[in-house]
Formats: C-alpha cells, sequence, structure tokens
C-alpha cells in the first residue's frame, strides 16, 4: 500500500493551493530537467500549454486551481463517510482499498460536481468528414473545470490525475494507441482505470493490446523502441504531451511558425516522443514543406489525429466498456 494511503483516509496536502504556475514562454524555452524541479502540478501545467488556444481565453488559474482543491477536499470527505461500504463488499473493489479510493474519487467528481464525457463528441469515430472544429476545451482540462464539466479521453485521466494527486495518490498518466487513461502505480500496486460511459472500471495491460485498436508489430516494434504506451509517464513526458496536443491545435489554425517552436519544445521534454515527428511531418506537408523531412519510420498518426483535428484518443469514449 501507498505510504500515504496507508490509513483508511488520505488527507489533502498543506499546501495544494500553493502551485506555482509557470508562463508558456518558460514551458517553450526553459531546460527541462530544472523545469521539472521547480513545476510539479499536472494542472497548471496543462492549462499553460493550454493557453491562447481557441476556445481557451477564460483559463482562470485561481479558480481553477481552488476548484482542484475543493474537489480533493470532497473525495476525502466522501472517502471518509464510505469506508465502510469497502469492508462490507471488498469484491467490488477487487479487495484493493486503492481500488475504492480512486472509485470513490470518481464517484465524487461525476456525481457530485457533475464531470462527464463531451456528449457532442461522443458520435465521432476516426475518418469521419465534416466534424467539428478543433476546441482545446476538449483536449486541455480547462473544459473540465468550466461550467461545462465535460470532457474527452484526452482531458479526463489529466483532470483525475491533478485531483488524485493533491489527495497523495500515485497517480500516472499512461498513453496506448488511439487513446490515454492514468494508473495507481506504486512499489506495491499497479492497476489501470479506463473511464467508461457509465463511470469506470479496472483494466488489465493485456486488454489495451485489442482495445481501441490492435497491436500490429509496427506498433510492438514503436513501443519497444521508445517505451511510449503502457508506461508510466515521467513530468517531462506529460509536458511534452500536452505541448504535442498544443501543437495539434496550432497546426489546425494555420499557426505553423508556433508549431515548430512548441515542437522543438516538446521533443527537449522527451526526445523519444514518436508524436513530435509525425506532427511536425504534417506541418511540413501542408507547407509544400515535406521534402525536408523524410516521413519517420512507423511513425504513429494516432498522435496527431491521423494528422487531420483534435487527438483520436478523443473519440473513444463512447465505445469504452463496450468492447
Amino acid at each position: 500500500m501507498h505510504p500515504a494511503a496507508s490509513t483508511a483516509v488520505v488527507g489533502v496536502a498543506d499546501n495544494a493551493g500553493s502551485h506555482p504556475v509557470p508562463t508558456l514562454t518558460e514551458v517553450l524555452t526553459a531546460d527541462p530537467d530544472q523545469f521539472a524541479t521547480k513545476y510539479t502540478d499536472i494542472a497548471t501545467l496543462n492549462l499553460v500549454c493550454a493557453l491562447g488556444l481557441p476556445k481557451a481565453g477564460c483559463i482562470d488559474f485561481p479558480k481553477y486551481l481552488a476548484l482542484l482543491d475543493a474537489m480533493a477536499a470532497a473525495v476525502r470527505s466522501q472517502t471518509e463517510r464510505s469506508w465502510r461500504l469497502f469492508k462490507i463488499k471488498p469484491a467490488e473493489f477487487h479487495h484493493s482499498e486503492n481500488v475504492f479510493r480512486v472509485f470513490t474519487m470518481e464517484h465524487v467528481l461525476r456525481v457530485q460536481f457533475g464531470v462527464k464525457y463531451d456528449p457532442l463528441r461522443s458520435h465521432l469515430k476516426p475518418g469521419m468528414v465534416n466534424r467539428p472544429p478543433p476546441d482545446s476545451a476538449n483536449i486541455f482540462i480547462h473544459g473540465v473545470l468550466s461550467e461545462k464539466r465535460t470532457g474527452t479521453c484526452s482531458s479526463l485521466p489529466t483532470f483525475a490525475i491533478a485531483v488524485g494527486r493533491r489527495l497523495g495518490y500515485p497517480l500516472k498518466l499512461v498513453r496506448v494507441p488511439n487513446h490515454t487513461l492514468y494508473r495507481w502505480d506504486d512499489e506495491s500496486e499497479k492497476f489501470n482505470y479506463q473511464h467508461t460511459g457509465a463511470g469506470g472500471e479496472i483494466r488489465t495491460d493485456d486488454s489495451y493490446y485489442e482495445w481501441p485498436e490492435k497491436w500490429d508489430a509496427d506498433m510492438y516494434a514503436l513501443n519497444e523502441r521508445t517505451k511510449v504506451w503502457l508506461h508510466s509517464m515521467t513530468l517531462r513526458q506529460e509536458v511534452s504531451k500536452f505541448l504535442c496536443n498544443r501543437a495539434i491545435m496550432l497546426r489546425e489554425t494555420g499557426r505553423y511558425d508556433e508549431g515548430f517552436q512548441t515542437l522543438d519544445a516538446a521533443e527537449r521534454f522527451d526526445p523519444v516522443n514518436p508524436a513530435c515527428a509525425d506532427i511536425r511531418f504534417n506541418i511540413l506537408e501542408r507547407t509544400g514543406q515535406s521534402a525536408l523531412l523524410p516521413p519517420v519510420a512507423a511513425s504513429m498518426q494516432a498522435f496527431s489525429a491521423g494528422s487531420m483535428h483534435e487527438p483520436v484518443e478523443a473519440w473513444y469514449a463512447s465505445t469504452a466498456g463496450r468492447s
């Protein structure tokens, strides 16, 4: 059991409301190692990477960070009140106190705060034409923290991690082809939490070799080389992912020079992130400069929406739990 979770309830950290917020310029230019020692809150890092994007003009850091602290406090309170449920029905929680903690957290976020998957995105599928224009609120967590309280598979796991880490939970962001999830990961226990239409469930690593996309030989080879899928992400990798999502939005709005700058930063944070080369090549294609960069072997378009719109991972929540 995680040391912070050794008792029935994990308390909100004393410094939960004191997370420093970097500027976007710092994210784009800082030395990754120095940056990672100063800025550690996944919520602030995600929100900063959304600044200046379409539908991101109303990001209020003090308001949103205070809301995350309040949500964490509500989760702690509900966990205290309902702990006897685990004692009565441990099998419903895989005989794991930590699974119970995560299920309780997700229940509070869904029921008390109204967090849900964006219903306007639930019908989307890869390859569809006439899709709605890209919207940063579907990719970054300000969509979940706004009055709408909606997100996608790109934002909901990050949002849940932001709440859980305020409780001391060792939650990690995890990527698989076309999808993002999160896991509890410490020295004594590891399990994956998958958002579904009905709430969520625990899934094994093996299940993601088949869903949401069946892995082929190139995918296995790419993962062996980069360790990009089914591995708990470091803070540097989290920042790289958020920057790649930013680059996708910049690409879709024709802000190509900013996109290249953002990809340069993403590669500094995670040099083996295959999304960087894929998005960069696509921008060069759009600007007639593709000859300047040869296609990357086994480049996976899942990271850049099939070179079209928002990350493909945002299209799978409607099928989660029914595959």
